[in-house]
C-alpha cells in the first residue's frame, strides 16, 4: 500500500534571527544581514510493504496451525517522486533514481557592508531524506476456534520510530540566485570582498543554522502533525507499522476421491469383479459448497477416477457425459441409466477415507416402478376415506404386498418378475436389447379383484379383464407410477341346514363381507310352493329377529371393508309333511361404486330346511368383528347358537380351534340365555372349549367368543 501526504507548513513560522545572528558572527562587524524565512508544504510518501507466512506445522486432530511469519517492511520518503512512478505499485521505487528534493521554504536573504553596498538573496530551501521500519519474524500459533485471526508483533512505535528516523536523516539544500546592483554579480564580489569572505563559507554557514533550526522545527511541529496522519490512515485500514494480520480460516485434512464406473448388468447396485467399464466416453465432476468444480475423466479400460487432495468437507460427486465445468447435471449416453446412486450423484459429508468407496453402477436398458395398493379409500389406521375403486392410488390407501408381477415382450416371453414389498411397491428391469412393445402383467392374490391402474409416464393403456399395462418401451428411460389397484372381493356366508315343524319358522344368520364400498341388492331363489322366505338387516349383528331389525326392500349401501349382518326368515307350510324340505338360495349381487368399466360381483348360499315333527338341533354360526386385519391387531370371534329344535336342548358343549398365525387373547361367554345356569371356558393347546350346562329351550340362543391378535 502506498500514501502520499501533503502537509501545509504555511501557518507555522521559523525565526530569522539565528541565521542573521550566525552569520554576522562569521562575517565580522562590518558586516549587514537581513533575513526572511518562509515555510511552503511538505510532501511525505509512505509505502507499506506486503508480509509473507509459512506453514510451519499442522494438525487436524485437534486442529492446530503453526504460522513463520515475516513483517512487512515499511519506507518512508521526505521531498518529490513522481506520481506516475510512486502510484506504479508494480514498480519498485528506487530511492537514488526516483527521489528529488522537494522544495519546503523560500529564504529572503540581504547582505551588505556599513553604508555600502547590498545585495539580495532568492534561495530556494528543499529538502530529501528515507527511512524504513521492519518488525522481527515470529512464530504464530493458532489452536482455533476457527476462523482464528492473530497480529503479529510491531506495535503503534513503528510510527514513531520510522518518521524520527526520517526527520533525522534531513538532507536540506540551499539553492542561491543573488540579485542586487549590476545584476548582482559584481557587487556580490564587492561585498564579500570588503567583509573578506567567500560565497561558500556564506552558504555553508546558511545550510548549518537552517539545518539546525529548520529540523527544529519539523521535529516539534512536523513530526506530531505527520505521525497523527500516518497513524489515523493505518488505523482506517487497520493495520500498524511493520504488523500485519493472519487469518487461518479452517484446519483441513485433505485425501483423495476415488471410485469406478461400472456396467451393472444384474441391476443390484453392487460391483462384482466380471462387471467392466461399459464403452462409453464420461467424466466424473467434483463440486465443493464454495461452488467450484473440478473434472477428471473416467479411464475407459477400467472406469476408475480419481480427485486428490481433496480438502475433508461437503463435496458433490456425479457422472457426466462432458468435460463441461458449468454443467453440474448428472447425463449418461442414450440407453444408459443408473443403478447405484439411482440420481448419479453422491453428495458426501465428509470424503471418504477408503480407496473406491464412490462407485457408479450404470445399466443399458430401463427400469419400470410402481405399486399394487388397496384400492378401498381405507387409510392404514383403518379410517375411511376417499378414492375408492377408482384405480389411483390416494396418498393414504395402503400397499398390498406379495403381488407377482411379470414383464413380457411382443410375443408374450418374460423379460423380468418381481413381487410387490411390504409397501406395495416393485421394480422391474428392461435390458435395451428388449426394448419395444411390452406388456406389464399383475396376477392377483386370492380374494383380491383388480379396479384399475395408473399409467404413469408410460402413456400406455390399461386392460381390466388380463389385468395388464400395454405400452411402448425405448431403453435409457425411468418409468414411474405404473400402480394397480385391488380390492378385496366379495363373500356371502355360512349356509345352513335346519329343522323345522310344520308351519314353523326358522331364522338363519348370514355375513356378507365387501372388500370395498358399493351397493349391495340380494333377492331370494327356488322358494317351493307354500313356503315363506325374507331378508332382514340384523342391526346389532346379534343373530336374532329383533325388533329393531329390518325388512330388506330395496339396494343396501355397504362401506368399504364392513361386514353386513342379514337374517334369512324361513317358515314352512302349516300342512307340510315329516321330511318335506326347502333348498332356498340367498342371493346377493354388489356394484363396486366409481369402478370404471362398470364392476360386479355375485355370490349365494343356500339354506336347506328340513320338516320334522320332532325336529331336535342346534344351529351354530360364526362371525367376526373385521374382514380384513394387518399383524398386531385384534380380531373377536362370537359363535352364536340357537335350539331350532322343538324340544329342550340339556349341557351344551362348544368347541373351536386358535386360527394359524394368531395368538389367543381373551375367551370369555357374552350372552348366555335363560335357563342356562352356568358357562365355562377352556383352552387346551390350541383347543378352546365352553362348557355351558342347564336346558337351551326351543327358539332360545346366545353367544361365545374369543379375541387373537395376529401374528407380526
Amino acid at each position: 500500500m502506498r500514501v502520499k501526504i501533503n502537509l501545509d507548513l504555511v501557518d507555522n513560522s521559523l525565526s530569522s534571527t539565528p541565521l542573521v545572528n550566525g552569520l554576522l558572527a562569521v562575517l565580522g562587524p562590518l558586516a549587514e544581514v537581513d533575513a526572511d524565512i518562509r515555510l511552503a508544504d511538505l510532501n511525505v510518501y509512505l509505502e507499506i510493504g506486503s508480509t509473507t507466512a509459512t506453514v510451519n506445522r499442522v494438525g487436524v486432530f485437534p486442529p492446530f496451525a503453526e504460522l513463520a511469519v515475516e513483517p512487512s517492511v515499511a519506507h518512508a520518503w521526505i521531498g518529490h517522486i513522481d506520481d506516475e512512478v510512486f502510484f506504479n505499485e508494480q514498480r519498485a521505487i528506487n530511492t537514488e533514481q526516483d527521489l528529488s528534493y522537494g522544495e519546503v521554504a523560500g529564504l529572503g536573504l540581504r547582505l551588505g557592508v556599513l553604508d555600502g553596498d547590498v545585495v539580495n538573496f532568492g534561495n530556494a530551501v528543499s529538502v530529501r531524506s528515507h527511512s524504513t521500519e521492519s518488525g522481527s519474524a515470529e512464530l504464530l500459533q493458532f489452536f482455533g476456534p476457527f476462523p482464528e485471526t492473530q497480529r503479529s508483533s510491531g506495535g503503534a512505535a513503528s510510527v514513531s520510530r520510522l518518521l524520527s528516523n526520517l526527520l533525522a536523516n534531513l538532507d536540506i539544500r540551499v539553492d542561491v540566485d543573488a540579485d542586487g546592483p549590476d545584476e548582482g554579480g559584481g557587487v556580490l564580489d564587492d561585498v564579500l570582498d570588503a567583509l573578506n569572505t567567500t560565497l561558500d563559507v556564506v552558504l555553508e554557514t546558511t545550510d548549518e543554522i537552517l539545518d539546525l533550526t529548520l529540523g527544529t522545527l519539523l521535529r516539534t511541529v512536523v513530526e506530531p502533525t505527520l505521525e497523527f496522519a500516518v497513524d489515523t490512515i493505518l488505523q482506517a485500514v487497520g493495520i500498524y507499522l511493520a504488523e500485519a494480520e493472519y487469518t487461518v480460516a479452517a484446519v483441513y485434512e485433505v485425501c483423495d476421491i476415488s471410485g469406478r464406473v461400472y456396467e451393472d448388468q444384474n441391476h443390484d447396485g453392487r460391483a462384482q469383479a466380471t462387471e467392466g467399464m461399459p464403452a462409453l466416453n464420461l467424466w466424473a465432476k467434483r463440486r465443493n459448497l464454495a461452488g467450484e468444480v473440478e473434472v477428471v475423466p473416467v479411464d475407459p479400460s477400467n472406469g476408475s477416477y480419481r480427485f486428490t487432495d481433496v480438502v475433508n468437507s461437503p463435496q458433490s460427486i456425479i457422472i457426466d457425459d462432458n468435460d463441461d465445468p458449468s454443467d453440474f447435471t448428472p447425463n449418461l449416453p442414450a440407453g444408459w441409466i443408473g443403478t447405484r446412486p439411482e440420481s448419479l450423484r453422491y453428495d458426501l459429508l465428509s470424503v471418504p477415507r477408503f480407496s473406491g468407496a464412490v462407485d457408479f453402477g450404470l445399466f443399458n436398458g430401463s427400469r419400470i416402478d410402481g405399486s399394487v395398493f388397496i384400492d378401498n379409500g381405507v387409510d392404514s389406521d383403518g379410517q375411511r376415506r376417499n378414492g375408492a375403486n377408482n384405480g389411483m392410488r390416494e396418498g393414504h390407501e395402503r400397499g398390498l404386498s406379495d403381488s407377482l408381477l411379470v414383464l413380457l415382450d411382443a410375443q408374450g416371453s418374460e423379460i423380468d418378475r418381481a413381487r410387490s414389498g411390504g409397501d406395495g411397491r416393485y421394480r422391474l428391469w428392461l435390458p435395451a436389447s428388449r426394448a419395444g412393445a411390452v406388456q406389464l402383467r399383475q396376477f392377483n392374490r386370492l380374494p383380491y379383484l383388480s379396479t384399475g391402474a395408473e399409467l404413469g409416464n408410460s402413456n400406455g393403456s390399461y386392460d381390466r379383464n388380463a389385468d395388464s399395462i400395454t405400452f411402448n418401451a425405448d431403453a435409457g428411460q425411468l418409468y414411474g407410477d405404473l400402480n394397480f389397484g385391488d380390492v378385496v372381493g366379495v363373500n356371502l356366508r355360512p349356509e345352513y341346514i335346519g329343522y323345522v315343524n310344520a308351519g314353523g319358522e326358522v331364522v338363519y344368520a348370514h355375513q356378507f363381507l365387501a372388500g370395498s364400498e358399493g351397493q349391495l341388492s340380494l333377492a331370494v331363489s327356488n322358494v317351493p310352493t307354500g313356503w315363506q322366505a325374507d331378508i332382514w338387516q340384523d342391526s346389532n349383528c346379534n343373530s336374532r329377529l329383533d325388533a329393531e331389525d329390518s325388512l330388506v326392500s330395496e339396494s343396501v349401501t355397504v362401506a368399504s371393508a364392513s361386514i353386513e349382518c342379514l337374517l334369512l326368515r324361513v317358515r314352512a307350510p302349516a300342512d307340510a309333511s315329516n321330511g318335506d324340505q326347502a333348498a332356498i338360495s340367498l342371493d346377493a349381487e354388489f356394484v363396486f361404486t366409481v369402478a370404471t368399466p362398470a364392476l360386479t360381483r355375485s355370490g349365494s348360499v343356500l339354506d336347506t330346511t328340513i320338516v320334522s315333527s320332532n325336529a331336535a338341533g342346534i344351529r351354530l354360526d360364526k362371525l367376526t368383528n373385521k374382514s380384513q386385519a394387518k399383524p398386531g391387531e385384534t380380531v373377536r370371534f362370537t359363535l352364536r347358537y340357537v335350539n331350532t329344535s322343538s324340544q329342550r336342548i340339556r349341557d351344551l358343549t362348544i368347541e373351536d380351534r386358535e386360527p394359524e398365525y394368531t395368538s389367543v387373547i381373551s375367551q370369555a361367554c357374552n350372552d348366555t340365555p335363560a335357563g342356562i345356569t352356568d358357562c365355562q371356558t377352556e383352552m387346551d393347546g390350541k383347543n378352546l372349549r365352553w362348557q355351558l350346562s342347564g336346558e337351551l329351550v326351543p327358539g332360545s340362543q346366545g353367544g361365545v367368543s374369543f379375541e387373537v391378535r395376529l401374528d407380526n
